[in-house]
């Protein structure tokens, strides 16, 4: 049962005794927060309390079985040693840090080279190496780290089926190495999860980016971690020489909305240029630009003529290699779709596809993982409430040039806004 689903026993329960408490929570979990800070009584079989903080009885378990969990698998492991001419001084700190301990985490910037120290690390570390990542479109990415590997979604790495495996405790996975990818896109229960299905003497690897924007459910759980767990941090980047992007990156990271609202230009739209919003709803929200620009296209259709049109695949299918995220185009006629081209070449009828999305124009939640030579980012009303990690994750998809669109104060507010996620973890941890 989910937390959500637990909420009205709680909430009537406790609305109560501590009516403000009762609205917080409800707001704090639909935000994906952990718990909240509150000082009401915990009164309440489906409600526990630690200190300062007031949680949803079953994120207290899946937190404590993160903390347990990290402790049972951090049993001393043999320290071993590689070095790499390729490898800059900080990625051969990364390497010697994962080489020496159990469990440890490599966070940095995209196109600061955490691939490039995986590859690295998995020539280091002898017997099975298993590679996973959140979506397919990252696992597929990250099977260049070691090709005879095991490579694949943490679903399907771990054999989860449904929401209701996530309850259950996982057979062990068999693996001297585990390398996970994109590791601030992991939520509460599936971090409990991976956890448990992992056996004592497996060296775990969390690679990352703990400034972006985290797990679309509950919990900040990577970013919790860093620093707590060996952490090493890339910051040299390799994508992109564009002074402008790393110090737009730089300013968003540090809370420093000035050099953004001075770079601020009025959008434009453009062929060449990959469009990202931070809303999917709304007039500047990714659903209705991409009706827009869908409709202009069509417009332009005369009868014979076909149109090519950018899609997203927005459900993994595995037997034809289509992941969650992918993007290809489609090229239809006025009457109907008629097949899809994807960059690697491959070709699929239109009507067997898996299900997809125009991609004018993607949400920034969406281009996580992904990269593009021109960028043009959109902070609509709203936005704010996603914090300075949204717009962090937007500008550092560029890789040759990226503009900023959007209400000055908006935008201001965008980066005052930290949307790290509320927990007890890093306390937790400490404590023990």
């Amino acid at each position: 049962m989910s937390s959500l689903e637990d909420l009205p026993s709680i909430l009537s329960s406790l609305a109560e005794l501590e009516p403000d408490a009762s609205s917080a929570l409800l707001t704090a979990l639909q935000e994906g927060h952990v718990c909240i800070e509150s000082d009401a009584a915990a009164n309440h079989p489906l409600l526990h309390r630690w200190g300062p903080y007031l949680y949803p009885k079953r994120h207290w378990i899946l937190e404590t079985r993160i903390i347990d969990h990290l402790s049972r698998l951090q049993m001393p492991l043999p320290s071993l040693s590689a070095s790499s001419s390729d490898l800059s001084e900080e990625q051969q700190k990364a390497l010697e840090l994962a080489l020496s301990h159990p469990i440890s985490l490599i966070t940095g910037g995209p196109g600061t080279g955490k691939t490039h120290v995986a590859r690295s690390l998995a020539k280091a570390v002898t017997g099975r190496t298993v590679l996973a990542a959140p979506t397919g479109k990252a696992a597929a990415r990250l099977q260049s780290v070691r090709t005879d590997a095991l490579c694949g979604t943490l679903h399907s790495v771990l054999g989860i089926r449904s929401a209701r495996d996530l309850v259950r405790e996982g057979s062990y996975l068999k693996a001297d190495l585990l390398i996970i990818d994109e590791s601030s896109m992991i939520d509460l229960s599936l971090f409990a999860f991976l956890l448990s299905s992992i056996r004592r003497g497996t060296r775990i690897v969390f690679l990352g980016d703990a400034d972006q924007l985290p797990s679309v459910g509950s919990g900040s759980i990577f970013a919790d971690l860093e620093n707590i767990l060996p952490t090493a941090r890339l910051t040299h980047c390799f994508r992109s020489d564009q002074a402008q992007i790393l110090s737009l990156a730089d300013a968003v990271r540090r809370g420093d909305p000035e050099p953004v609202l001075a770079a601020l230009t009025p959008f434009e739209p453009s062929e060449n240029t990959t469009i990202l919003s931070c809303l999917r709803k709304g007039t500047e929200g990714v659903s209705a630009l991409n009706h827009q620009m869908a409709a202009r296209v069509m417009g332009r259709l005369g009868q014979n003529e076909e149109a090519e049109i950018p899609i997203l695949i927005t459900r993994t299918d595995y037997d034809k290699g289509l992941y969650n995220g992918e993007t290809g185009v489609l090229i239809r006629n006025n009457v109907k779709p008629l097949y899809a081209r994807f960059s690697d070449g491959r070709i699929f009828n239109a009507d067997a596809l898996p299900p997809y999305e125009y991609a004018f124009a993607l949400s920034v939640h969406k281009s996580q993982g992904s990269e593009f030579d021109h960028v043009a980012v959109l902070v609509p009303p709203g936005s704010e409430v996603f914090g300075r990690e949204v717009l962090y994750t937007a500008i550092t998809r560029a890789r040759r040039s990226v503009t900023i669109s959007g209400d000055a104060e908006v935008i201001r507010q965008t980066i005052l806004t930290h949307s790290r996620k509320i927990s007890g973890l890093r306390a937790r941890l400490q404590n023990r």
